[in-house]
């Protein structure tokens, strides 16, 4: 028996032609996954969201706490380094002074070698600063005492008022500087009162600037 059959065409007149849309794709009237079977598509709750948000802040003050640490760390890093800057400057500025001191005084010694008669200069400088006195005590170098003593009609007549100068021999001076005393004060004109002068002068220039 055959089981074939012949199927005339207005069989096949009522057939509609059916077409299968994309993957991906959703055609009007077509049920989407929600629909099918009754699951629903699951949405982001509220409990969610929070966590959300407090991991953020979270995240953002932790942020600023390494900032602000970093900040401090580098503020503190800076003051240091100005310390440190401020110790060599003042350091090396105080060498320097020391270096130039040094100098000096050699220079004034070996001046002092090569013109014996710079006593003399020093001596009359420090009675022109000397409150005006009728009589005056000079101490000096015992090398020096011969070469003043000689000229003391000079500063004797360079001074108006000036009825007696005294000169004394000190050990404690150093050739070509002086003492001056007198009852009314005294002008140190040594070496090192001098040089103890320029010091303080300098030192105080550097710690100005």
């Amino acid at each position: 028996m055959s089981l074939s059959k012949v199927h005339r065409a207005q069989e096949f007149a009522n057939l509609q032609q059916v077409h299968f849309a994309d993957f991906g794709s959703v055609s009007p009237g077509m049920p989407t996954g929600a629909e099918v079977g009754g699951f629903e598509q699951p949405a982001a709750t509220a409990s969610s969201e929070e966590a959300f948000t407090r991991g953020r802040q979270a995240g953002i003050r932790e942020a600023e706490e390494r900032f602000e640490q970093a900040a401090n760390a580098l503020a503190k890093g800076l003051e240091e380094i100005s310390r440190l800057r401020e110790s060599i400057l003042s350091n090396s500025s105080r060498d320097m002074l020391r270096l130039v001191l040094t100098i000096a005084r050699q220079v004034i010694h070996r001046e002092v070698t090569v013109d014996p008669e710079i006593v003399l200069s020093t001596i009359d400088m420090a009675l022109q600063a000397a409150v005006d006195s009728d009589s005056f005590l000079v101490k000096v170098n015992p090398k020096d005492l011969a070469l003043v003593e000689e000229r003391k009609p000079l500063f004797l007549a360079s001074i108006k008022g000036l009825e007696n100068i005294v000169f004394k021999a000190d050990d404690s001076i150093a050739s070509g500087g002086c003492l001056v005393e007198s009852d009314l004060g005294q002008v140190d004109a040594t070496i090192d009162g001098q040089l103890e002068e320029v010091r303080k002068t300098l030192l105080g220039a550097i710690e100005e600037s």
